[in-house]
């Protein structure tokens, strides 16, 4: 374990103690935007990644290229950055620095609650709440897409219904074909390669 010094305000003038806390404070604040910007981009690059099967190239399928030593990313972080990406970027046509100013956390719980016809306001709320109070603000705000119903067909298979009235058969627990994620935001489906 790296051992830091530690500095007693009584050690510097409170000038000096002022100067080193706000330098603190700035350095915290670069590196945040340069991790919100990466996962961004790292978002991106799944996204590509999964629209053109470039995975393909040297795996039979998206989950060894996941689970590859070089990448060794859970499945969620794997769908969950490309899902932000889809849309954030491509569905809403949000620029990228909206999107490191708002942060990951905050991303991930407004997704399905924020559209085109309230994008404005839900922005300005992501940008000057903390994210619990924005938690807070979602939980009675309605889920606008990606909900998925589970109508049980035969036993075992369900049939999974997007508000898109798109359709899939099968066995949800199939990870290779559908990955669901569940949280208290709501449930979201990725569907595997025909992911788009």
């Amino acid at each position: 374990m790296i051992q830091l010094p530690v500095y007693e305000k009584n050690q510097m003038t409170e000038q000096e103690w002022g100067e080193k806390a706000h330098k603190n404070y700035m350095a915290i604040l670069n590196i945040i935007h340069n991790v919100e910007s990466s996962f961004l981009d790292l978002g991106e690059l799944f996204w590509e990644n999964l629209r053109f099967q470039y995975f393909k190239t040297n795996y039979e399928t998206v989950d060894e290229f996941i689970e590859s030593p070089e990448i060794n990313v859970s499945r969620s972080s794997f769908f969950g950055l490309a899902h932000i990406h889809k849309y954030y970027r491509i569905d809403l046509g949000l620029s990228k620095e909206e999107l490191i100013e708002i942060g990951r956390k905050k991303l991930t719980s407004m997704i399905g609650k924020i559209n085109v016809d309230n994008k404005e306001e839900m922005l300005s709320k992501a940008k000057t709440l903390s994210a619990r109070d924005l938690d807070l603000e979602l939980k009675n705000h309605p889920v606008n897409s990606k909900t998925i119903e589970f109508k049980k067909i035969e036993k075992g298979y369900y049939r999974l219904v997007l508000v898109e009235d798109v359709e899939i058969e099968g066995d949800p627990l199939e990870v290779r074909k559908v990955e669901i994620l569940k949280s208290n935001k709501g449930i979201i489906a990725y569907f595997g390669e025909n992911i788009r």
